[in-house]
């Protein structure tokens, strides 16, 4: 004979853990909706507010990439005139954007092929101050020691040149800048560093044609330098 099945009454369900978890967890969402309600809605506001910044930078970013081509375009067409608008509102504009911070290094280069060695200097050196890793480093050290040795600062020069060896992103590059540095070490009457630089640069295999020439050139100086002494 079959027995009765045995009522469970609520005392019982509330003390079966899974069930009784089951009646907390309900229990607090009950208690406390008004808060949990607060909560999502905050977090879904952080979550639009991220996706609009995103956006918001990804647009910039566009922005300035298509200015920069259009100036960086007039540069390459000698419409320096045009160009120099063109750097100058990036600046203006997104000054605070790592990428718009590359248009002082062309600024620099405009005035420095103008003559104009003070705007020159003050804008590749700003751009120096917020650069990065930047294939443009080289480049603008290497202006900014042409702008010493003409100014008659010798050291400076040969300090600039330096860091132009240092932050050169390729060997062609190192090895024109090493070539630089050689000739403004031989000016300064260092011979003993120049000779040291040109015996590592002819010494390179991989040297590049168009500089072994150069570099050949600054050893006969040296040769001849040491002949007269």
């Amino acid at each position: 004979m079959l027995k009765p099945k045995k009522k469970i009454t609520r005392k019982e369900i509330k003390r079966d853990p899974l069930i009784e978890s089951t009646y907390k967890v309900q229990n607090y969402i009950n208690e406390n909706k008004s808060m949990l309600i607060r909560l999502g809605t905050g977090i879904v506001a952080v979550i639009v507010i991220l996706i609009l910044i995103i956006g918001k930078n990804n647009r910039t970013n566009a922005e300035i990439q298509t200015a920069m081509g259009k100036a960086v375009t007039a540069y390459a067409r000698s419409d320096f005139e045009n160009a120099q608008f063109q750097f100058e509102y990036l600046i203006d504009q997104y000054g605070s954007n790592k990428h718009a911070r590359q248009a002082g290094f062309y600024l620099g280069k405009i005035f420095h092929e103008q003559d104009n060695a003070e705007l020159a200097r003050r804008y590749l050196e700003e751009f120096l101050k917020v650069a990065e890793i930047d294939m443009l480093i080289s480049a603008a050290h290497i202006i900014l020691a042409d702008i010493d040795q003409r100014a008659g600062n010798l050291p400076q020069a040969i300090k600039h040149m330096k860091s132009a060896v240092k932050s050169a992103e390729t060997n062609a590059k190192q090895v024109r800048a090493k070539v630089e540095l050689a000739r403004l070490e031989l000016i300064d009457s260092d011979v003993e560093a120049a000779k040291k630089l040109i015996t590592g640069i002819l010494e390179d295999e991989e040297i590049p044609p168009n500089l072994k020439q150069p570099a050949e050139e600054l050893s006969g100086l040296l040769l001849a330098s040491g002949a007269r002494r």
